[in-house]
């Protein structure tokens, strides 16, 4: 992300397969993948470090960092996310070519 090439670009990460993640984060620990890992056992404090793990790899303030965690077999989440990301970019270029 660092590259001058993507020092202006918006990046949109998917963190997919929150259903299965969710089962498996209850019977192995996040701690012996992530040693650092100190919070309490669970799905969503599991997530949020994870996200912030990724957060924190941005290293320009000014580059927006868009998370949505999916599970690609529910169409339906699916496409509020597709539209939500769609959303983004095309507001995204609108700002940049002036017309916002």
């Amino acid at each position: 992300m660092q590259h001058e090439c993507f020092l202006l670009t918006s990046v949109i990460l998917f963190l997919n397969k929150r259903d299965l993640f969710a089962e498996k984060i209850d019977i192995v620990p996040l701690s012996i993948a992530y040693p650092d890992f100190g919070g309490p056992q669970g799905y969503q404090p599991a997530l949020n470090y994870i996200r912030k793990k990724f957060l924190r790899l941005n290293k320009t303030p000014e580059k927006n960092i868009y998370v949505h965690v999916t599970c690609a077999t529910d169409t339906q989440q699916v496409q509020v996310v597709l539209d939500s990301t769609f959303d983004t970019i095309i507001t995204r270029n609108m700002q940049r070519s002036g017309l916002m």
